[in-house]
């Protein structure tokens, strides 16, 4: 306890106990802890040097840091760690944890009652069919078409199949089909110009009727050429990662990231973010292993309120899969069908387990 500094730098970790041991032990005295951004402690005690155990330059850089810093500023980090391990016992985690496992499974009670029955299946079909004007919301990723873990766009195109399926729904006249997708235009418009469908990208920004594409969102040149390089600093020291840069939005990309560097990764990611972001109208999203920086008056809510506007449907239906589809369930009118896709907590009124379950039921309204 004798040290000025505790190195603690593993490539894997589990809880660690050496980081708080030398913690404990520095009462009423200074000292400075340089903990590995892979240990187990690194989110309990924030008020450590993080670094990158495969980073020797920055290493070095951060143990002459330590060696550096002020014995008031050394005490303030110190005591507020102490404080965090003194107080949050074993006996408080194990509670905590039991807790929040309870909750959960009330939670999987709850949202199990939601999925779609056999006679509720008969309810939208008998109504679908006996409608005059019919519109379709359907997101794309995860909702028409399964992940895949390559970024290469060729792997995301639509399969025939599902081409197949949405030209038998708008065969009939009485049938309006919007794609609501968070991928770009240029994306959309390559995959589904053929079709007479409406598109909306970007979560919002744009919208394609009648054939013609309009914005509906302010510039984000000047805060990407901000953002930009924070997003690119992390994807070159994070194996996997990949920055995907739209015309009013930014996404990080970790689905080939190391599910334990994710993790890591993430989470300091969004601290740095939040902070360049503090007090201005740009929102951070997390969606399936992304984080999206857009403004956050772009939604696929406000969108669709755009088609209800032109296209007065007496049968709307909604499928999505992930946050930005929250906002267009929450928005539509009560007597809209809106389905989330997968088992999590939503505001739509009921749920499909799967893509497939969701094409399935597709098929059978386009009969």
């Amino acid at each position: 306890f004798e040290a000025d500094i505790a190195l603690v730098t593993p490539l894997r970790d589990g809880m660690n106990l050496v980081a708080k041991e030398y913690v404990a032990s520095k009462q009423k005295k200074p000292g400075v802890l340089i903990l590995s951004e892979m240990a187990g402690a690194i989110d309990e005690l924030p008020e450590s040097l993080s670094v990158n155990p495969s980073d020797t330059v920055a290493m070095t850089s951060m143990i002459k840091r330590a060696l550096s810093m002020p014995k008031r500023e050394q005490r303030e980090r110190m005591t507020a760690m102490q404080r965090r391990i003194s107080t949050y016992t074993v006996q408080r985690w194990s509670k905590d944890f039991l807790d929040e496992l309870l909750f959960m499974k009330e939670e999987q009670t709850k949202n199990s009652v939601k999925f779609i029955t056999p006679l509720v299946e008969r309810k939208i079909l008998t109504h679908f069919n006996k409608a005059k004007k019919k519109l379709l919301l359907l997101d794309y990723d995860g909702t028409l078409k399964a992940f895949t873990s390559s970024h290469r766009l060729q792997d995301s195109r639509p399969p025939k199949q599902l081409l197949q399926l949405l030209s038998s729904l708008i065969a009939d006249d009485s049938v309006k089909v919007a794609i609501v997708s968070g991928r770009d235009k240029k994306s959309l418009e390559s995959w589904f110009s053929h079709l007479p469908v409406s598109l909306i990208a970007e979560h919002g920004a744009w919208i394609k009727e009648n054939g013609l594409w309009q914005h509906v969102a302010e510039s984000f040149e000047e805060e990407k050429a901000s953002l930009r390089p924070l997003l690119h600093q992390f994807a070159e020291r994070t194996p996997g990662a990949v920055v995907e840069e739209k015309e009013f939005s930014l996404v990080w990309h970790y689905r080939d990231v190391p599910t334990e560097l994710a993790y890591v990764r993430t989470a300091n990611l969004r601290h740095e973010l939040q902070t360049l972001i503090k007090d201005t109208d740009i929102g951070m999203y997390s969606g399936h292993k992304i984080i999206e920086i857009k403004r956050t008056n772009i939604t696929k809510g406000s969108a669709t309120q755009t088609l209800l506007e032109s296209f007065t449907a007496d049968f709307v239906l909604c499928i999505g899969d992930d946050y930005t589809d929250e906002d267009m369930f929450k928005t539509l009118p009560e007597s809209a069908y809106t389905i989330k896709v997968g088992g999590n907590e939503t505001a739509a009124q009921y749920q499909l387990p799967t893509v497939k379950s969701v094409l399935d039921f597709l098929s059978r309204l386009s009969r």
